[in-house]
């Protein structure tokens, strides 16, 4: 008797170990969350990022998919308002099942231009890559995804306005791999010559920012100019109207067409690679809420085939 008791003692053990070891590999198959992941729904974050910290304002949506769900990274414009931007991209979160944030770029860490023109001249020298406010960006991407587990996780960049700006000159000065970055009615933009001295242009830069090579990746890079036809006020109170900035046209609409057919042309030109997209918004003008609420943005950020809402 106490043979056969032991016997079935010793399987029962053994069952409940291969359930344990059986559960252990199932959930290994899973990405697992880290300990701070994304709130679901509306909430905000606080993330350290070298001497600076950063306040997120996310979104993680009920279609939201742990598995394949994107990053969409918002920039906020000149009036530095990310819970209003978070807000206006979350129909973006919902449809393409992924998680929207919005980081906060604070007057007193990002003053004046260091936050669109990315600080990379300061009185008028070109400062280290790691002082640039564009290398903040890649590791911000990297804290979201170890929060998420998810080391691969997927991610779109979308701008608006001094948002635009920024995530225009992020495509050209760092190394960044976005399915799709959208620049939306930008004030001014990053014209690929050298004509034009920074931020409008390459001109004054030294030859590894301005050169031939850069240009090529500028315009290599999976970017979209989305602009909205009624944006065409010259005289709108947050447009830039330098004499460099009025070359690039009256008014966003002006500028932002001739940004794209000037990079199409180089493009043409040299037989570079050319992945940038002009895609408009009619009747549509300076609005964050408008231009991200309009069809038009699914295909500026996802393409012609935007991905299908996911089930609940």
């Amino acid at each position: 008797m106490k043979t056969i008791a032991g016997r079935m003692l010793g399987m029962t053990w053994l069952c409940v170990a291969c359930l344990g070891l059986l559960l252990s590999s199932s959930s290994a198959l899973e990405p697992k969350q880290g300990s701070a992941s994304i709130p679901n729904g509306k909430g905000e974050v606080t993330i350290a990022l070298d001497s600076y910290s950063l306040k997120v304002f996310t979104y993680r949506p009920k279609t939201y998919s742990a598995a394949k769900g994107p990053l969409v990274m918002v920039f906020h414009g000149h009036g530095r308002n990310p819970d209003g931007y978070r807000d206006h991209a979350m129909g973006l979160g919902d449809e393409c099942g992924g998680l929207v944030v919005a980081p906060f770029f604070d007057e007193k860490q990002f003053p004046g231009q260091t936050y669109n023109h990315g600080n990379v001249l300061a009185h008028g020298k070109v400062q280290p890559k790691d002082k640039w406010t564009f290398s903040l960006i890649p590791k911000l991407i990297e804290k979201i995804r170890t929060m998420e587990g998810r080391t691969e996780m997927p991610y779109y960049l979308l701008g608006h306005s001094g948002g635009g700006q920024f995530v225009e000159r992020l495509m050209a000065f760092a190394e960044m791999k976005p399915i799709r970055a959208v620049a939306a009615n930008p004030g001014s933009h990053l014209f690929p010559n050298r004509q034009l001295d920074f931020p409008y242009g390459f001109g004054g830069l030294p030859e590894v920012l301005s050169g031939d090579n850069a240009l090529k990746a500028y315009l290599a890079a999976p970017l979209s100019l989305y602009l909205g036809t009624a944006d065409i006020d010259p005289n709108h109170p947050q447009l830039d109207k330098s004499k460099a900035a009025e070359k690039q046209g009256l008014h966003r609409l002006a500028r932002g067409r001739q940004c794209y057919e000037q990079a199409k042309d180089l493009a043409a030109a040299k037989g570079w690679d050319f992945k940038w997209r002009l895609v408009e918004a009619p009747e549509i003008d300076h609005s964050a809420g408008k231009m991200f609420g309009h069809p038009a943005c699914r295909d500026a950020l996802f393409g012609k085939h935007a991905p299908k809402q996911p089930s609940k």
